[in-house]
This record gives C-alpha cells, structure tokens and sequence, in this order.
C-alpha cells in the first residue's frame, strides 16, 4: 500500500462517516492518525493505514447506527495505549464510554502491565464490539504480514489466531446473538486465511518434506 493509496482510501472512508453524520468518529480518525505517523514492518506502507483498512472493513457489516459510530472509533485508536502510551481515559473522555471499553478490552499491555492471555480474550467475548473490532484487526494483520514476517512468524499467527482469536469470536457470538451474523462473518474469514496461509506454505515446501 503507498501513501497515495492510503490517502485515498482514508479520504473515501472520511466521506462516508461525514455522510452518514458520523462526525465523531470522523474527528476521532484525525485525531488518532498523528499517533501512527510512521511506516508498519514491510518499512513502506503507511502505519495509520491499518487503522484506516480495519475501519473500512468493519463498515461494510450489518451493524446499528450508534454501534457502527462506536465500532469505528475505537479502531482507530485500538493500538494507541499499548503501542502509543495514550491513556484510555482521554479516550474515554472525549468519545465516551464504549469506545473507550472497546479501546481497554483490546489493549493487553500497558505501561508495564500485562493482562494474562486467558483473561485478555476471555474478556473480549464479553463485549460484542470488542471482539468484532479485534477479529478485523487480527485479519488485517494476518492479510498483510506476508511481506513482512518470516515463514515462522506467519505459522506463529496462524497458530494463534486459529487457538485465541477464532474460539474467542465463537464466544461472543454465542453470548450476543443480536451480533451473531457480523461476527460470524469475521470468524469465517478468519478461518478461510489461515487455510490459504497454510496452503501457500505447504504449496511452498520441497516435495518428499
């Protein structure tokens, strides 16, 4: 992704949120993008482009109005506690409560902090939003780390998606059938690339290994 690209489909995303009277979480998009000023680990694309891709992605689920709104600024500030130091009290302060505990269930390390894997994504199928926006966050990492990380990494993401990510999105959904069909939708996708990943990988090893 160059940063023309990144700047067009931002621009695009703006535009709809503006369209649809979204203008907190437009403001929240301007306000988070000078935290991710750098470049993600391929050194090239755009470090805020992740947020922006996320957030593009999540759109097109069926959701409420105010659960989109909600959903939507939390993706862009998701990554701000653990990788930025933001506080999620400035988030919570000025976009309000559910965005901030969308913000806090996503964040595992702050400040020195660790929250335990178990409890980490046992909690986040305890809010529908939460998981909905770590399951587009997981599968827009995994959609982009195949230029960046090691084969072993990528088999490492897999690994991880396939025992936390996908049985925690399973969870929520069970908890919160009104949301069932979005995070449904995210689970199977989860799932359908970590097939094609582990395809690319085997189709990749030398014959008689």
């Amino acid at each position: 992704m160059t940063p023309h690209y990144h700047r067009k489909e931002a621009s695009h995303l703006r535009g709809w949120m503006n369209g649809r009277r979204f203008f907190d979480a437009s403001a929240a998009m301007a306000e988070a993008e000078p935290y991710h000023s750098g470049f993600r680990k391929d050194g090239v694309t755009p470090e805020f482009s992740h947020q922006v891709a996320i957030a593009n992605h999540l759109r097109t689920l069926s959701l409420s109005d105010d659960d989109m709104r909600v959903l939507l600024i939390a993706s862009f500030f998701h990554d701000t506690p653990e990788d930025k130091g933001l506080p999620v009290d400035v988030i919570t302060n000025t976009y309000g409560e559910r965005p901030g505990k969308i913000v806090h269930l996503m964040t595992k390390k702050f400040r020195g902090k660790v929250v335990p894997t178990e409890t980490y994504f046992a909690d986040l199928a305890t809010d529908p939003l939460a998981a909905i926006c770590k399951g587009g966050d997981r599968i827009h990492n995994l959609s982009t780390m195949m230029g960046a990380f090691s084969q072993a990494k990528q088999a490492s993401y897999c690994d991880e998606s396939e025992a936390r990510h996908v049985p925690m999105l399973k969870r929520a959904a069970r908890r919160f059938p009104a949301y069932e069909a979005p995070i449904e939708n995210l689970r199977q996708t989860l799932k359908l690339q970590i097939s094609l990943v582990r395809a690319i990988h085997e189709a990749g090893r030398p014959a008689g290994r």
